[in-house]
């Protein structure tokens, strides 16, 4: 008989930002062992702990079909979709589910024939509906505020997500069977943190506001049309290209957050600040300036978030772009 979850205080965090919880610490060393079914090291396999009432199975993507035999119909199972070869740019996925929904219909019709899936499964009533989903949700938390790449672009309980005390040792335990199976993002992305979070987020949309891309930053000046931004004593360029629109870095951003804002863009702006996308401006005090270009749903969105008010898409110009250099007076809103 498995050890039972240890429960702590039944006082929960709102996850928002980094005030994510520090990784899970183990009271005693976690020993693993995998039993080999096909004997290859890549092949199906299991991996399981006496300290956990957890397991893993894996295998190659393409096996799908044959790691559910080894399930449980009536279970529920979290699942991470992941390439673990060296340098694969491929993002991660997870999810959870019953045995009957096909994994992976979320992904693109092609992934890396190195593709792997592992499926955390356990013993007892340990993985109802809700703490599969609350699993699954927190290891999405953790890659999303560790730069790892995901297909995810939603997230379980959105911005409402609260850490429960008594269930971390199992968000742990997922970490150690996932690594000691072959996914190691999680750890490697600990041992070599990025300086900024790539994507800020208050609401389950993981899209929300994200970095530029290498490519982004050649690609959306080149071919989007652009827009500029002139409020108060504020100043910002961005473009709108590929149904998203982008703010460039060295945009103004005000200091001031006025109560006429929403609450979700206050924790959007504070985001901004405590994540250092926006910096000091010597010698101003009512100001900053933005320090990387970022995407966002909307000129809208990004006139709130720049300005803190309450602001529409009429706050954008458009500019100089080679398609609308004839009508300077269309806003935004026109070209949407």
């Amino acid at each position: 008989m498995k050890p039972p979850v240890q429960s702590s205080s039944p006082n929960e965090t709102v996850v928002s930002g980094r005030s994510d919880p520090a990784p899970y610490v183990l009271e005693r060393p976690f020993a693993a062992t995998t039993i080999y079914f096909d004997g290859a090291p890549a092949g199906l396999r299991r991996i399981e702990s006496w300290g956990s009432r957890l397991s893993l199975f894996a295998g190659p993507y393409t096996d799908a079909g044959r790691l559910r035999t080894f399930l449980d119909p009536a279970a529920y199972v979290v699942y991470a979709i992941a390439d673990p070869a060296p340098g694969s740019a491929q993002p991660a996925y997870f999810g959870h589910s019953d045995k009957e929904r096909r994994w992976g219909d979320r992904l693109p019709p092609e992934v890396n024939g190195t593709t792997q899936l592992y499926i955390l499964t356990a013993d007892g009533g340990t993985l109802d509906k809700v703490m599969a989903s609350y699993i699954e949700a927190r290891l999405i938390q953790i890659c999303t505020d560790l730069n790892i790449s995901l297909f995810n672009s939603a997230r379980p309980y959105g911005g409402g997500l609260r850490v429960r005390a008594e269930a971390e040792q199992l968000v742990g335990h997922a970490e150690m069977l996932l690594h000691a199976a072959g996914f190691t993002r999680i750890d490697d992305a600990r041992r070599t943190p990025m300086a900024v979070r790539r994507r800020l987020s208050v609401t389950a949309d993981l899209d929300e506001m994200v970095v530029m891309t290498e490519m982004e930053t050649v690609a959306v000046p080149r071919e989007g049309d652009r827009f500029r931004f002139s409020h108060r004593e504020l100043k910002a360029d961005a473009y709108r290209w590929n149904g998203s629109f982008y703010v460039l870095p060295g945009a103004d951003y005000a200091r001031r957050t006025r109560s006429s804002l929403s609450d979700d863009h206050r924790r959007r702006r504070e985001l901004m600040e405590a994540e250092k996308w926006v910096g000091a401006v010597p010698g101003a005090k009512d100001k900053m300036t933005l320090q990387l270009g970022f995407r966002c749903r909307s000129g809208a969105f990004a006139a709130k978030l720049l300005s803190g008010e309450k602001l529409d898409e009429d706050a954008w110009l458009a500019a100089d772009a080679p398609n609308n250099k004839g009508d300077p007076a269309r806003t935004c809103e026109d070209l949407a």
